[in-house]
């Protein structure tokens, strides 16, 4: 379906009268008065800043000739949310006053007091049981958190509320939009005075001491007439010092912006500050803060080794140096080559403050761990290396471990999350992969009393990442705030879940800013501005940036202005005293946050120089015709004090509403069923204390039809919506129809399109429609756009003939793309070109500047290159721009946008492919390493350079190579293509050798920069060196312990380096020694621990050496036997009394011991928290007594207890099933 297009279908017959019809759009408040928004033919007032009960929001509606709020469909509902959203931004939505109403006590039905229409069709209730709340009769607007609906309430509450009127009474409407061209004749948009109003902020910046660019920029801009003027103060330590270019030649302002040339922390660092300034006023900006980039070196002391046990978790701590801004972090094990790799890894993750962590831990995963840290767009080579944390794993029991959401999570970066921030929530939990992976899952939900009693969606905006371990919620709002849920679950196996509440913060925002006042002389303005957090913000007020309080007021003005907070109130007016900038600024502990608005205190006598009445205005016979009378004054005119007068004797109109000849309420003159007698001069003439003015013109009236009110030349923003009025003044016995054309093209407002028999599709225009009452004759143009412009006629056709009047439409907005953007070739380089383009239309703006935009074609997308472009034309109106920063050996298109002050048209079509001259590699690549291969190989490795770093045809990259401790390079070799890796031969005898490399890259024009030289070894041969003096002991009936010799690790004998032990085993009695098992011990060791074996049975154990080549020679073999078996029963009739607020006594009967047992040798109880692993729990020793008295309990915790017997086969069985106690205040309980 072609957008903007809503196709109905339709079964026709002979009985339907009508064909269904459908308007997709809403019309914008450009017909509306300033302060309401427009919607189809009405007009509505969203009173924010006022609170009122429902009895005086009345009254204020009425005031104007409105009603509260009625809501007759779903689309009307659609607008009103979204209206409700733009003007109710706190944290803490608001609740608003409607005019729905209970129709009679006792029952639910509702209607709307406004219109009279019942609420039967359409609800929008918050939930089903609100119409049920038979002592609450007023229907008001709601957020519950997700969504806007209706909820009912008394008419007492203090709340905002919303009027609404239709725009055939507008003129009811008192209040009179002004701006800064009010009492300005002829004005020119571009050259009214006003006040400097900011465009864009100062933001935080970060710069680097060693950039080779070598300075620091901070932007401001502000829309002002005269132009602006700009001056920076800097503040460091409390103190502000004013930044003078003239005194100090490293800084220089430019149009607002400041650049300080070779920045340092001390001269430099501090917040700064952006002063606007011209003769109606000054303003001040956000403060930003500039501060230099570092990143310090790890300390060079060692690290504590990391000690775990197998199938167990574990987690590294990267503890980085002190860094700014934030840094992100890598690991890697044993050598630089060897990344840890999530991705591939899913047992492993690097958590957003560097930490490492491991849900289940294997002896492959023992070895040394460095964490690198780097700045975000730095090369991971020019990055910071701790040093090694050594991860030792011993053998444990391989069993299956439920997943275990570890402490602390889920977590959330940043730790105080604000408004704005992209939010990365983690998740991370311990367990088995082994046996079934992990399966993470987010959602957000609901609590009461901790349980979960509602499920609602994520963000739309959030995504997953990292195994689905983390949520990241970008641009985050404080709809986003809630409890988050993190589920774990092991594929067939058990989940577990945690949560986290997220609470933002926010930096302060204007929920009601200041906005400009042009008033009369004399008044009292009370002005207000209210923001919202959190943290709660507090406000003051600037006078053309100097502070605005009570203090600060003059002796003689102290009872005239008052500064209350959030309210300034200034009575009396005054243009000498009063006229100026002023900023309201909201401040909370994370910032400040200013909004400006001009004071204008206006004083003139009447004129009618830009709304005069028509020199001559025709009407029909038995028609209908409107005088307008607009004057611009200050003060404006009273209502007595605009006077009409025909033929120069006073009109003396009626107010009544049936009157034929009438004054409206707002001073126009309104003729109903016109008449001959009704020919004449008009004149409105108008008065206030500083003089008079008036404007005349004459009415005649015809038989035959006339306009009466001709459309006029119009302006609207492009997407925006208006109105071109067309009213015929005709005799209301015969039928007039209204038909437009734009240009010579009729305009069409529906088609119907006949699909078969009794099958018809019906087309309504999305850009225009008809008028409808009062202006019935009107063209509405929605969604505006360029195409629009143009001259449109509004013809009036009758029985007694056919009139017409004309009009333009101007759609203004951002400019049109820029036209043949060329590429001049003999000014192509290996980093620039010379572009040219054409200006196309402005579209009623100044173009104010241009961006250039690049595509390398190697990288495959469009990048911002340049803004800010400013360029004169040359003489055939072509404009030029050096475009640098090019990479050489590219294919490039460049295209262009153009930009005023509305904003950036689209872009043009792409110039033609062009490239870049060929150059020499600029780059080395990253990550050079190497080892590992077969004996007698050197493997050297880096990362390729990507195609567009290559700067030339024909890359490759050149191997240079000579032995540690040498001055010249004893090896070169040049790699063609885009590879990355070589292996040089270097001998079986020159294993696991130190070798200094280095690599470059190279092209058809010639050699790149050298890496970083690196040490790599040679791969590693299989040790020799054979353990000796194996034996083994008996740990337990499952486990024995082999000692060995610990060789002499020297590189002869191990070829290379030690990766430590690998213990064989195998039953002498029906195994064979090619099938054993194995345990691997790393590192050097003279003991392994061989567990899971049988009871009371002969095993065969030896031991080899291994490196990363491979296994050594066999040890001879040492045959051990198991011991016999543990206890094999229980401790039964377990009971549990309670001894102390903190102790227990415990007693059980306890077991006896056979021949296949060892024997006893005690007792044991195992005692930990209810919620907790069993693995966690305290043994307390009973020695051979069968009870005992433990100590040390808490009081208000509820515990397990099970009871084993042991022996030097182990630990027995325990008891079951656990006892489950809490000792309380005065006695154990058994749960």
């Amino acid at each position: 379906m072609e957008k903007g297009k809503r196709r109905f279908f339709l079964l026709l017959s002979s009985a339907l009268v009508g064909i269904l019809r459908s308007v997709s759009g809403e019309l914008t408040s450009y017909e509306c008065p300033y302060g309401w928004a427009g919607y189809l033919d009405h007009c509505y007032r969203f009173a924010a800043d006022t609170t009122v009960d429902r009895v005086t929001a009345k009254t204020e509606c009425t005031g104007d000739g409105a009603y509260l709020l009625s809501v007759n469909d779903e689309m009307e509902n659609s607008f009103i949310v979204g209206q409700l959203e733009a003007n109710d931004q706190g944290q803490i939505k608001k609740t608003w006053w409607s005019s729905g109403l209970r129709k009679e006590a006792g029952k639910q039905e509702f209607f709307w007091e406004g219109d009279g229409a019942p609420i039967e069709s359409f609800y929008f209730w918050i939930n089903s049981s609100i119409p049920g709340q038979q002592n609450l009769d007023h229907v008001l607007y709601y957020f519950d958190g997700y969504r806007w609906g209706w909820v009912l309430d008394t008419a007492r509450p203090m709340r905002p509320f919303v009027c609404e009127i239709s725009k055939e009474d507008l003129f009811m409407i008192g209040e009179i939009s002004r701006g800064p061209d009010y009492g300005v004749t002829n004005p020119d948009e571009t050259t009214i005075e006003r006040g400097p109003k900011l465009t864009v902020q100062p933001t935080d910046t970060v710069y680097e001491t060693d950039d080779a660019l070598g300075f620091a920029s901070i932007d401001c801009r502000a829309s002002a007439y005269p132009a602006a003027g700009y001056s920076w103060v800097r503040e460091k330590d409390g103190v502000q010092v004013e930044v003078d270019p003239g005194k100090e030649a490293r800084y220089t302002v430019t149009n607002g912006r400041l650049v300080i040339a070779k920045p340092n922390s001390e001269a430099d660092d501090g917040l700064y500050q952006c002063k606007a300034h011209n003769q109606i006023g000054l303003v001040l900006s956000n403060s930003a803060k500039l501060t230099a980039g570092y990143l310090l070196d790890f300390p060079k002391s060692p690290r504590s080794p990391i000690e775990t046990t197998s199938y167990q978790w574990a987690s590294i701590e990267c503890s980085p140096p002190s860094h700014y801004p934030e840094v992100l972090y890598t690991w890697y094990k044993n050598d630089i080559y060897n990344f840890i790799r999530p991705e591939v890894k899913p047992y492993i993750m690097i958590s957003n403050d560097g930490r490492l962590y491991f849900s289940e831990v294997t002896s492959d995963d023992a070895g040394d761990y460095y964490c690198l840290i780097y700045k975000p767009g730095q090369a991971t080579s020019q990055g910071k290396v701790s040093m090694p944390t050594q991860l030792k794993v011993t053998e444990g029991s391989p069993g299956t471990y439920e997943p275990q959401i570890g402490d602390g999570f889920p977590s959330v970066y940043p730790t105080i999350p604000k408004v704005g921030h992209t939010l990365r929530i983690e998740c991370w939990a311990s367990g088995s992969y082994r046996t079934g992976e992990l399966v993470y899952n987010w959602d957000k939900v609901e609590l009461k009393d901790g349980k979960v009693v509602r499920v609602v969606p994520l963000p739309n905006q959030a995504k997953v990442t990292d195994h689905n371990r983390v949520l990241i919620i970008p641009d985050v709002t404080f709809y986003d705030e809630g409890t988050y849920r993190c589920t774990v679950r092991r594929v067939n196996g058990q989940s577990t879940s945690k949560t986290i509440n997220i609470v933002l913060q926010a930096v302060p925002y204007f929920t009601v800013g200041l906005k400009d006042q042009f008033v009369d002389a004399g008044t009292t303005l009370q002005w207000r501005c209210e923001a919202g957090g959190p943290p709660n913000p507090s406000y003051r007020w600037l006078k053309n940036g100097a502070a605005f309080d009570n203090s600060t007021i003059p002796a003689d003005d102290v009872s005239r202005v008052i500064v209350s907070n959030n309210w300034v109130t200034i009575k009396a007016l005054d243009a000498t005293k009063d006229n100026a900038m002023y900023q309201c600024v909201a401040t909370n502990a994370l910032g400040s946050r200013y909004s400006s608005a001009q004071l204008k205190v206006l004083s003139f006598a009447p004129n009618f120089a830009k709304y005069p009445l028509q020199p001559n205005q025709y009407a029909t016979e038995k028609g209908n015709t409107s005088l307008l009378c607009r004057p611009e004054a200050a003060p404006y005119p009273a209502f007595e004090e605009i006077v009409w007068y025909k033929n120069g004797a006073p009109l003396n109109p009626s107010t009544e509403d049936q009157a034929r000849v009438r004054k409206m309420p707002n001073g126009n003159l309104f003729i109903y069923n016109v008449q001959r007698n009704d020919v004449g001069t008009y004149r409105c003439h108008v008065t206030n204390a500083l003089g008079s003015a008036y404007t005349e013109g004459n009415l005649t009236v015809l038989a035959t039809t006339t306009i009466s009110q001709p459309p006029i030349d119009t302006n609207v923003m492009v997407n925006s919506s208006t109105l071109m009025q067309c009213m015929a003044s005709y005799d209301h016995r015969i039928d007039v129809t209204y038909v437009w054309h734009h240009g010579n093209v009729l305009v069409e407002f529906e088609r119907v399109f006949r699909l078969g028999e009794n099958r018809y599709e019906v087309w309504l225009n999305p850009h225009y429609k008809r008028g409808t009452g009062m202006f019935a004759g009107g063209l509405y143009i929605m969604n505006a756009q360029y195409e629009h412009s143009g001259r449109y006629t509004c013809s009036v056709e009758s029985s007694s003939g056919g009139i017409s009047r004309a009009a333009n439409l101007y759609v203004f907005g951002p400019p049109s793309e820029p036209a043949g953007v060329y590429i001049n070739s003999p000014t192509v380089t290996a980093s620039s070109v010379v572009v040219q383009w054409k200006a196309s239309g402005n579209n009623g703006r100044p173009i104010t500047s241009y961006v250039v935009e690049t595509n390398n074609h190697w990288e495959g997308y469009w990048m911002i290159h340049m803004t800010n472009v400013v360029a004169q034309p040359d003489e055939y109106g072509t404009m030029h721009v050096q475009v640098p920063n090019l990479r050489p050996f590219s294919n490039y298109t460049v295209r262009m946008r153009a930009e005023n002050v509305i904003g950036t048209s689209v872009a043009s079509t792409p110039s033609d492919q062009f490239t870049t001259v060929a150059t020499k590699p600029d780059m080395y690549p990253e990550l050079v390493g190497g080892g590992g291969g077969k004996v007698g190989e050197l493997t050297i490795t880096w990362t390729p350079l990507p195609a567009w770093q290559h700067n030339g045809p024909d890359i490759g990259y050149r191997v240079l190579v000579k032995t540690k401790g040498n001055e010249d390079w004893e090896y070169v070799a040049n790699v063609t293509g885009n590879v990355g890796h070589h292996v040089k031969l270097v001998g079986e005898q020159n294993f696991y050798l130190e070798y200094e490399v280095t690599v470059q890259a190279f092209n058809r024009i010639g050699l790149g920069p050298l890496a970083p030289i690196v040490v790599i070894r040679s791969a590693m041969g299989l040790p020799t060196i054979i353990a000796q003096n194996v034996l083994a002991q008996p740990l337990n009936a499952t486990a024995c312990i082999v000692h060995w010799e610990p060789v002499d690790d020297s590189r002869e004998n191990l070829k290379g380096k030690l990766g430590g032990y690998r213990l064989s085993f195998w039953r002498e009695c029906c195994e064979m020694e090619l099938g054993a098992q194995r345990v691997t011990v790393d590192g050097q060791a003279s003991e392994g621990t061989v567990i899971g074996l049988y009871p009371n049975t002969p095993y065969y154990f030896d031991v080899m050496v291994w490196n990363e080549a491979g296994n050594g020679p066999k040890s001879q073999y040492f045959i051990q036997r198991t011991l016999r078996n543990a206890p094999l029963n229980m401790p039964v009739e377990v009971e549990v009394n309670r001894k102390s607020e903190s102790s227990i006594f415990v007693k059980w009967r306890g077991v006896s011991t056979n021949q296949l047992e060892e024997p006893l040798e005690g007792y044991k109880v195992r005692i930990w928290r209810d919620g907790e692993e069993i693995k966690v729990a305290t043994d307390y020793d009973a020695k051979k007594e069968t009870d005992m008295i433990v100590e040390g309990l808490r009081s208000d915790v509820v515990y397990k207890l099970r009871v084993f017997g042991y022996s030097r086969g182990g630990q027995g069985a325990l008891s079951s099933p656990a006892i489950k106690f809490m000792l309380g205040k005065r006695e154990s309980t058994t749960l």
